[in-house]
């Protein structure tokens, strides 16, 4: 156990050399795109679709944490845990988001859950509180397929002007493929805001498993409402006692802008 948290708390250090990150989904969806709202990964349980906490089993401790951002999950889907629930912590320099997640499986192959939220923004003139949840359903019809639909903030926006647009609500949907263990396929749709399907953004991605530990990944995102479309790559280890991922996003525009995001999985 000990050992655990010396190498979380030295990768927190060591992350501190890159300079911008993803806000609302973890490396492994910012790496395929931002699709994984029908996969299951840990700390995208509780901001992409909680009902996909009720297949990831065990206890995780997931962290990312870089300069002027960081994150933070706990989640419990153990054999002695009455109904599957998560934790999640965010913060930059002017936002903060916490999240408490619980689902459960009702039936063999469907899951549902559900997701309250506080969030806080704050700059040196203003501030603005919001709290809203979010309902996800998973539906696994095969072992190697999976689909998700979510409704965000569901209580609707805020009424204040400097949160508005980060409060709307939205429809989210996915779906995930596993071709013979080793290719795995997502591929997501968001609506807008205010469910404008018009303004929406279509995710898709493929990961390919080098080897039992490593991971590749690629994927792409297309903005329909602006022309600030995201292509992506990263990599994985995903190792007995920790799992490392990495994600890389670059503008497809005349003057792209470039994003990094590493974050760090320990099961117990």
């Amino acid at each position: 156990m000990k050992k655990f948290f010396v190498v979380f708390f030295i990768s927190l250090s060591l992350w501190a050399s890159l300079d911008n990150t993803t806000k609302t989904t973890g490396s492994v969806s910012s790496a395929l795109g931002g699709a994984g709202r029908a996969a299951v990964a840990p700390g995208d349980v509780s901001t992409l679709n909680p009902a996909n906490l009720a297949h990831l089993r065990g206890y995780y401790l997931y962290s990312r944490y870089l300069p002027g951002e960081s994150a933070y999950a706990i989640s419990d889907n153990t054999a002695e845990t009455v109904v599957p629930a998560s934790v999640y912590y965010y913060q930059n320099s002017q936002e903060r988001n916490f999240k408490l997640s619980f689902a459960e499986k009702i039936r063999k192959r469907i899951a549902v859950g559900i997701s309250g939220s506080f969030y806080q923004f704050r700059n040196t003139e203003q501030s603005a509180n919001r709290m809203n949840m979010d309902f996800g359903v998973s539906y696994v019809p095969r072992d190697n397929l999976g689909f998700g639909f979510v409704a965000y903030n569901l209580i609707g926006a805020a009424s204040n002007e400097l949160i508005r647009e980060r409060t709307a609500p939205q429809i989210g949907m996915g779906s995930h493929y596993m071709y013979r263990g080793f290719l795995r396929l997502r591929a997501d749709y968001v609506t807008g805001n205010n469910y404008k399907i018009s303004d929406g953004q279509i995710m898709v991605g493929a990961e390919n498993y080098i080897n039992r530990w490593m991971i590749f990944r690629m994927g792409y995102q297309e903005n329909l409402n602006e022309n600030r479309d995201l292509g992506t790559l990263g990599w994985g280890f995903d190792l007995p006692k920790f799992k490392l991922n990495y994600a890389y996003l670059t503008e497809t525009g005349s003057e792209p802008e470039v994003r990094h995001s590493v974050d760090l999985s320990i099961p117990f």
